[in-house]
């Protein structure tokens, strides 16, 4: 099931959506000053029933080729006891799963308004005696001042496409006896299904109101296909101080999904951003309420020099 709802770890919140977004053409003409430009991002997160997602993330740009960047992702579920089908209270063993993604991404302008991207992601599943290993691909697009407004950005996203992910390993074998030969009791392979990645189309637009240059509005909406889950809807709002502190909220929801099935709504965040001497550092915290489970509570640190 964990793989079918996140092979990658990924979790939106509202303040990645924003800021992942909101890159202005002043912005764009400060970075190309520079030969290269790196960020580093490291990012916690406590999800459901004591699930942990840590991310970190480092990205460069260099000038006349574009962006290049490398994630790693993991989902951490601390020691669970191992069960069979002859002791399912336990057998006093103990196994911790590991659900690691590495990801390589490519970016460029391709004019001053239009960009795209391409992620490649390796993905490794490990429960027990099984694994899983897979491939898979994120494609987007960010158009800036769309219809020649002014703050206005659209922007599409297709995620994790690729082939389906078969577990294997010793843990899928089984003492059985052929019916059909004669021959004693031998171990056999119990051939795993092979399952589909959870696709995702994204398609979201944002407009940020600057009535002046050191503050600004932004208010973007996004829709998410899901192709094992239903659609959702994603509400956020920031408000940016002196580009110095920042302020956010946002909403979940979906349509399709009964209102005591779907368990995300209200999300909120803050930020805060200092420029030292050759150093940016940014802090960002958010929070997303869950139903029936601890609310979400994400930390980051952004690095750029």
């Amino acid at each position: 099931m964990l793989s079918k709802k996140s092979p990658s770890g990924v979790v939106a919140t509202p303040h990645r959506q924003l800021k992942l977004r909101k890159r202005s053409n002043s912005a764009i003409a400060r970075r190309r000053q520079c030969c290269a430009n790196r960020v580093r991002r490291a990012s916690p997160l406590r999800y459901i029933s004591d699930i942990g997602i840590e991310y970190f993330a480092f990205g460069t740009q260099f000038e006349g080729f574009g962006s290049v960047g490398f994630s790693l992702k993991s989902l951490s579920f601390g020691e669970l006891e191992v069960t069979t089908e002859n002791n399912p209270d336990g057998t006093g063993e103990m196994y911790s799963p590991t659900y690691v993604t590495i990801g390589l991404t490519y970016s460029r302008l391709l004019t001053d308004r239009i960009s795209v991207g391409l992620t490649t992601n390796l993905i490794s599943e490990r429960i027990d005696r099984v694994s899983a290993t897979g491939d898979a691909f994120n494609v987007g697009l960010q158009y800036s001042g769309f219809a020649n407004v002014s703050g206005l950005t659209i922007g599409v996203a297709v995620k994790h496409i690729g082939p389906g992910m078969q577990f294997g390993g010793s843990g899928l074998l089984r003492q059985a006896t052929a019916t059909d030969v004669l021959r004693p009791e031998s171990p056999l392979v119990v051939e795993a299904a092979t399952d589909e990645l959870p696709s995702t189309i994204e398609l979201g637009i944002e407009y940020a109101y600057s009535p002046e240059e050191k503050h600004s509005l932004s208010f973007a909406t996004l829709f998410q296909n899901n192709n094992f889950l239903d659609d959702e809807y994603k509400f956020g709002l920031e408000f940016s101080f002196d580009r110095t502190l920042f302020l956010r909220g946002g909403y979940n929801l979906s349509q399709e999904t009964r209102q005591d099935s779907y368990i995300y709504g209200l999300t909120a965040g803050a930020g805060v951003h200092y420029p030292f001497t050759g150093l940016d550092v940014t802090v960002d915290y958010a929070y997303r309420s869950v139903d029936f489970f601890d609310a979400n509570h994400v930390f980051s640190i952004k690095l750029g020099f």
